[in-house]
């Protein structure tokens, strides 16, 4: 008994909040009113229902202003999704070996003085590279300021080829390939590599590859190209490295091409082109350079990605398959692409291009050595963007005299070399690992879909107290409406219809008995 009693209360109760809700409304709309009575949105139903205005009031104010501060939360986390935001998580991996990275050497001095006073081209490469000279010269006018600021002698002629003048001297050189000058001109292998090993082992000039970059002919060691084995070292420290000593021939050096002596090491991964003169290491004569490498990889894994993927082939005009690419390797072959649009010829220091227009057009001479030069000093911008997976190598470099006063003349005894010679030309190089661990950076997306639903449901449930049943409501009632509004008119029209016909024919039927009723009450 008390079970039905309860129940027939709690119907009572509907009928009563259905009828006032009506009443309120002054309205007969059953969808509506079923609608506003049993949606789970929280204060809709107090607007409607309240015993007073001024509750009622109160209930609008409140549901409206948690739906205001609902709808500007759920805005805010929508434009933070659409900025693509990310994460960058970092372990360190332990591995007990190590793939050794391409070590690149690279001699300061690109031409041989040799071959060119063997080939005519001494005066040649003086007048184009007279420019660390002319920094240092003193303009006869002024005295105290360098050549550059005051005008000095020399600086008229740079002011002249970088105006490219027509020049006697270089017509009588114009057909003369730069590219194949520093290639044919520059230090060999043989002489520059004096002694090499490799975690204990003997290795030779003969291991390593010949590679024309911006600083001229450059030799690099565990290239991994051409299907060679890439080498491997299972220990750190200075004793399981690649040991290199190396003669940089100052003796053979074009005074006017460069201010510098010793050598450049690029430390780079395989596949990727070397960059000496931008990320190369400087290591002068009479000095032994310990160069302790960390490696870390990079990963971008988020759905938005601003990177391109490494095994992208055909992404290069001169710098070929050889390469996979990558920032350094695009910025390189860039760097080619508009120099060659800009002087009509083809100047690559990593080989002809093979496919057009670039394959059509000349080896840049002396014919095009301004436009080249002037390219050099100002490089175009270029947009690269950084490979989706790479590898990069940290180095920390620390250095000692070599040879030492003991060693000195046991390895002039040797070498056949003079004390003094080996202090002006020989140098040793020490590459290794100073740890087996590895940085892995992975980069992810910070804000997904689904943290994004989760925000909005958790802003609508705080707020209006709303869910997916909610929205489910609300689309149910709006439906029935629609339904009645086009469904009901139409059912009208036809109860409209038969109503005025029904009308008629019984006006009809009507009249009909009538006549009918006065011609039996007349007779025949």
């Amino acid at each position: 008994m008390s079970g039905a009693k309860e129940e027939a209360d709690t119907e009572s109760l509907q009928l009563e909040k259905k009828s006032l809700v009506q009443r309120l409304l002054k309205r007969n709309d059953k969808h509506f009113v079923k609608y506003i009575g049993s949606t789970t949105t929280h204060g809709v139903v107090h607007i409607f229902s309240g015993k007073s205005t001024l509750r009622r009031l109160f209930w609008f104010f409140l549901v409206l202003g948690a739906a205001s501060g609902c709808f500007y939360n759920i805005v805010d986390r929508i434009i933070y999704y659409a900025t693509w935001p990310t994460q960058t998580s970092v372990q360190i991996a332990f591995f007990e070996r190590q793939a050794f990275p391409a070590v690149s050497v690279c001699n300061l001095n690109a031409l041989n003085r040799s071959y060119v006073a063997a080939n005519n081209l001494t005066e040649l490469v003086d007048y184009l590279y007279a420019e660390e000279l002319m920094l240092l010269e003193q303009d006869d006018a002024a005295g105290d300021e360098p050549a550059m600021m005051g005008g000095g002698p020399r600086q008229a002629a740079y002011s002249e080829l970088r105006q490219c003048p027509n020049t006697t001297l270089l017509q009588q050189n114009v057909s003369l390939n730069l590219s194949a000058l520093f290639q044919q001109a520059s230090h060999l292998p043989q002489s520059l590599v004096l002694g090499c090993s490799f975690s204990g082992k003997r290795c030779s000039h003969r291991d390593f590859k010949a590679t024309l970059t911006e600083l001229g002919l450059c030799y690099t060691f565990n290239s991994g190209e051409d299907g060679s084995e890439v080498l491997e070292i299972d220990g750190t420290s200075s004793r399981n490295s690649l040991r290199l000593i190396l003669n940089v021939e100052q003796d053979d050096y074009v005074a006017t091409l460069n201010g510098d002596a010793g050598v450049k090491i690029a430390v780079h991964p395989q596949g990727e082109p070397p960059l000496p003169d931008s990320e190369g290491i400087a290591v002068p004569p009479g000095r032994q350079a310990f160069i302790g490498l960390k490696k870390a990889t990079f990963l971008d894994q988020s759905t938005r990605k601003k990177c391109k993927d490494e095994s992208t082939v055909g992404s290069f005009h001169f710098l070929h398959n050889k390469y996979k690419y990558s920032f350094p390797a695009c910025r390189v072959d860039c760097f080619y692409s508009k120099l060659s649009d800009k002087c009509d010829c083809v100047e690559s220091s990593f080989g002809t291009p093979y496919d057009p227009p670039y394959s059509e057009r000349p080896q840049c001479s002396t014919e095009h050595i301004c436009c080249v030069a002037s390219s050099y000093l100002q490089p175009e911008n270029c947009t690269c963007l950084n490979a989706c997976s790479f590898v990069e190598y940290s180095s920390s470099t620390s250095y000692a005299q070599f040879p030492s006063n003991h060693l000195l003349q046991r390895f002039s005894e040797i070498s056949n070399i003079s004390t003094s010679q080996i202090q002006q030309n020989i140098l040793s190089v020490n590459v290794y690992f100073e740890t087996l661990n590895v940085n892995e950076k992975v980069t992810s997306d910070a804000y997904s879909v689904v943290s994004l639903l989760s925000d909005i449901g958790g802003q609508l449930g705080l707020f209006v107290g709303a869910s997916l049943i909610s929205f489910t409501e609300f689309l149910v009632w709006l439906l029935d409406e629609l339904k009645d509004r086009c469904c009901g008119m139409s059912e009208r029209r036809i109860n409209k219809f038969i109503r005025r016909h029904f009308k008629r024919d019984q006006v009809k039927s009507s009249t009909d008995e009538q006549e009918m009723s006065d011609k039996q009450h007349n007779g025949p």
